[in-house]
């Protein structure tokens, strides 16, 4: 089942409280958010990120045939960012 994007972000912000849960790898491939819910997921993991745990993000690359400003803004939130080595940035 695909998580919606409340569940996405309630559960990034519970996990950041959760000491089970010790970091989080975000592997951001090509999601079709807008602007508001890219902002909406990028604070949940800023939240995640305050919270002293590590948290990394991969990407085979940002936009292929697109503005890849979007994603690579939603990558900020975390402290890494990795890029696969044949991986673009447009």
């Amino acid at each position: 089942k695909e998580a919606s994007l409340y569940e996405l972000t309630q559960g990034i912000i519970k996990a950041a409280s959760d000491d089970k849960i010790k970091g989080l790898v975000v592997r951001i491939e090509s999601p079709s958010l807008g602007t508001a819910q890219l902002q909406e997921l990028r604070e949940a993991l800023v939240t995640f990120r305050d919270s002293g745990k590590p948290n990394w993000c991969y990407a085979d690359s940002f936009g292929d045939s697109s503005s890849g400003t979007g994603l690579y803004y939603l990558a900020t939130a975390c402290e890494e960012i990795w890029l696969q080595p044949l991986g673009t940035v447009n």
